[in-house]
């Protein structure tokens, strides 16, 4: 028997998550500015030979306010629960829980992934991408904004999983 739902419906945790998670990296990431800006936080951006970084301060900013956003216990997480429950008993009868700790597992490598990457610098590729617009700060900015949206968005299905169990 296959079911077929759109994967927005499983992810809904996810992706409500992750929109709130680029909300609070945009603030934190003004907020940062203005305070670097007088001297109370350090410099945001400190200037390498070959590239821009951000400030690790920041990059550990953006990565608690993720797991902070997939922590936060809300209904839609209840809900994406359900939907999850809901189709991994409808798709493996016999063992009802299988695809959820598949889906679990899968999840959380994924949000541990993007947790070390949020904390690294960029790739090369990325820099140069940016250094080629004229922006080496988009790179050095977006680089741990971007996965910590991803860490959010994870994290929250992960959690949503973890509750349909």
């Amino acid at each position: 028997m296959t079911m077929r739902v759109p994967t927005l419906w499983l992810f809904h945790a996810g992706v409500v998550a992750a929109l709130q998670q680029f909300a609070m990296v945009v603030l934190a990431v003004l907020g940062f500015a203005l305070l670097s800006r007088y001297d109370l936080t350090g410099p945001m951006l400190v200037d390498r030979a070959d590239h821009v970084d951000v400030s690790p301060l920041l990059s550990w900013a953006c990565l608690l306010l993720a797991m902070n956003v997939a922590l936060t216990s809300r209904r839609v997480m209840a809900r994406t629960a359900a939907r999850i429950r809901h189709i991994s008993h409808g798709m493996n009868p016999a063992a009802p829980n299988a695809v959820t700790r598949e889906l679990l597992v899968r999840v959380w490598l994924a949000a541990i992934a993007m947790a070390v990457l949020t904390l690294v610098a960029p790739p090369h590729i990325a820099v140069a991408a940016a250094d080629l617009l004229g922006w080496p700060v988009i790179a050095a900015v977006g680089w741990p904004a971007l996965m910590s949206i991803g860490v959010a968005g994870f994290g929250a299905v992960g959690f949503a999983a973890r509750q349909a169990l």
